[in-house]
């Protein structure tokens, strides 16, 4: 039989039989719970929580009792069970039925963007903060301080407070042909490998140190390896997410960085905390109501606010992280005091990862300098590679600076609102660490001397072609909106490898490409598996010799679009490291050695052949058009057997046919 919940209204006797009727559920109801104990868990803040149980199975937790609960009989028989479930609340992420402005949520499996209904996932902010987690029974402990039931595989913030506790019945608990929608089966893990900083530093806290921290290598690669990080984030550049990011574990402060080979744990650094106090439930109690912030009544009989209902907003943002289920209310003169102290350190904290930022960039500029660094060229000669035996061997790839005088020749219209641009290859366009002239917008601000440029549509580092960057928000707002809107229409040009004898037009949703060595590679992806809508339009000009010369229109612009829909097609873009052979492992090798003659055996051209040729953004402004640069018409004049002025007829056709017929949004 279902457990029963108390009204408010009737806490003093158990109802009949009579008493449930719909009238106990009506709107405005309230339900008044008391927590049993309180969880606690190596997992001091809610970043780097696994997502569900079990997905990191050395995270061990317990949950100690609180009266009038701790007693042996509480738990006899408890320690036969295998597997327990715990009820629990959020405490972390309550809000008032009111603040609710939307039932939609966007789930991490969805990456963070798509959004379902907040009873269709298992979010946790939800109406009621009720959770529900299935984990492994270590074990009782009953003593003279209390009782203690030990868990291993949680997904449960320490501190939080718990409901109740049933064990797992395995023949009604587990149904075979469940499906999981969007979840079917479990995340995707990513490697994880530790610094030589970060491996001295495990050793030394496992060197005499609690069972917490020699265990606690296995606990950081189980909970890295789910990659913690937003789900909704940038990872567009192709150098991946270059971010560091920080997760606190027992009472040690991992940093960590995640690229395309993965997560990297930087250092592990002790980070003592608090002694959390001992669960005291005797007179804390949870209110889940309907409306309105919930009220209780504890064991003397008078009416409290419910301790973890939601708090004052006020109070919710100036109170102590942990202030007990019985804390009096800081003085004003107190909250003011520890808000301006919060801001203190969240400034020192931003001023240490400027410091790092900048001897990173001095260090890069530093390796530029010793390697020789063209001002503008694509390779160059490692620092290392001394011997001109060894500098043919090896060449390592860096970002390349341009000048100023080189960024002029790049400009194709400029006008008092708009630089337009025929942007070469081998140039990032977002902003990097080594400086203003390593990035397209970096330099854009240094030419035009203003202090912001905005860019309206962004290309590939490898893809060359126009680029739009707008001297004003107003300028730039109208240009995103025709794009967005699709009044806007792009056109390109690839050199496929492979025959592709007739006009295809490839609708075919995207997603993350889970088996490739390439975090940020793409894949075509069912929809009910997070992939996103994704069309382009591939018109061949000209085939001969294993090539084909296309003209392509994106209807979308999903990142990688085009290479992610030519590899699906079997004729992949020439020279791309990520989408052509090896599934990615080419883009790896490549950042990792350089440009290699094993890479150009493979690739025969050391970037990928895309050109971006038309960009017309209809009534926002005019129809941008950028020629073709030297090393893309050589390519495909050697290869298709053409002379130069049979590409330029193959191209005006194109060029002409270029009209407001679809929309991109950026490839």
């Amino acid at each position: 039989m279902a457990d029963r919940v108390h009204t408010d209204t009737d806490n003093a006797a158990e109802p009949d039989a009579g008493s449930w009727d719909d009238g106990a559920a009506a709107a405005g109801a309230e339900y008044t719970m008391r927590p049993i104990g309180v969880v606690r868990s190596p997992f001091k803040q809610k970043f780097g929580i696994p997502r569900q149980p079990h997905l990191a199975p050395s995270a061990t937790a317990t949950i100690e009792l609180a009266p009038p609960f701790n007693t042996a009989d509480a738990v006899k028989g408890l320690s036969d069970w295998s597997h327990v479930w715990v009820t629990f609340v959020f405490h972390k992420t309550i809000r008032d039925p009111a603040d609710w402005k939307t039932h939609l949520v966007r789930p991490p499996r969805l990456g963070g963007r798509t959004r379902v209904g907040v009873f269709a996932s298992r979010a946790t902010y939800r109406p009621n903060p009720l959770g529900l987690s299935a984990c492994k029974l270590e074990g009782v402990e009953v003593g003279a301080g209390g009782v203690s039931i030990l868990l291993s595989g949680v997904d449960l913030l320490d501190g939080t407070p718990v409901l109740g506790i049933k064990p797992y019945l395995p023949y009604a608990d587990h149904i075979d042909g469940a499906l999981g929608s969007y979840a079917p089966v479990a995340p995707t893990l990513i490697p994880v490998t530790f610094s030589e900083v970060a491996a001295a530093q495990l050793a030394s806290l496992a060197d005499g140190g609690s069972r917490e921290h020699r265990q606690l290598r296995q606990l950081i690669t189980e909970v890295l390896q789910q990659d913690p990080r937003p789900p909704a984030r940038d990872d567009s550049a192709e150098g991946g997410d270059e971010r560091e990011y920080g997760v606190l574990l027992h009472d040690v402060n991992v940093k960590f960085t995640v690229g395309i080979n993965g997560a990297i744990v930087t250092t592990v650094d002790h980070a003592p905390q608090t002694a959390s106090p001992r669960a005291t439930a005797t007179t804390a109690t949870t209110s889940i109501a309907r409306s309105g912030r919930g009220r209780s009544r504890d064991d003397t009989g008078a009416t409290t606010t419910a301790q973890t209902a939601r708090p004052h907003k006020k109070q919710a943002k100036y109170s102590a992280e942990n202030p007990g289920p019985n804390a009096p209310p800081l003085a004003p003169e107190d909250l003011i005091q520890q808000r301006l102290e919060r801001k203190r350190e969240k400034k020192r904290a931003r001023l240490e990862v400027r410091e790092r930022v900048a001897a990173r960039q001095r260090q890069n500029r530093e390796a530029q300098i010793k390697g020789d660094l063209r001002a503008s060229g694509r390779d160059s000669t490692s620092a290392a590679a001394t011997d001109a035996g060894e500098a043919d061997k090896v060449r390592i790839f860096r970002y390349p600076l341009t000048t100023l005088a080189e960024f002029a020749e790049w400009i194709v219209h400029e006008s008092d609102q708009m630089l337009v641009l025929n942007k070469p290859a081998d140039v990032v366009c977002h902003p990097s660490k080594n400086g203003p002239l390593s990035s397209l917008v970096g330099a854009a601000r240094e030419f035009t001397q203003l202090p912001k440029v905005h860019l309206v549509a962004r290309l590939d580092r490898e893809t060359s072609g126009v680029v739009l960057v707008a001297k004003d928000p107003i300028t730039a707002a109208s240009h995103q909106q025709a794009i967005e809107g699709r009044r806007a229409v792009k056109l390109y040009f690839a050199l496929l490898v492979g025959q592709l004898s007739d006009a295809v037009t490839v609708d075919q949703p995207l997603g993350k490409d889970t088996t490739s060595p390439a975090w940020i590679k793409d894949i075509v992806v069912a929809e009910d598996a997070g992939g996103r809508a994704a069309v382009t339009e591939f018109r061949p000009l000209h085939c001969s010799g294993g090539y084909t010369l296309v003209a392509v229109t994106p209807a979308t612009g999903r990142k990688h679009q085009i290479r992610a829909h030519a590899e699906w097609l079997g004729v992949p873009i020439l020279g791309d490291k990520m989408y052509g052979p090896g599934r990615g492992s080419m883009y790896v090798q490549f950042v990792e050695s350089g440009w290699t003659p094993a890479l150009e055996a493979t690739l025969e051209v050391n970037r990928h052949m895309l050109h971006c040729a038309v960009i017309d953004v209809g009534e926002a402004g005019a129809r941008y058009h950028a020629p073709p640069p030297s090393d893309f018409v050589e390519a495909c004049v050697s290869r298709l057997g053409l002379g130069q002025s049979d590409l330029e007829a193959l191209f005006e056709p194109e060029l002409a046919r270029a009209q407001l017929v679809g929309a991109v949004e950026g490839v």
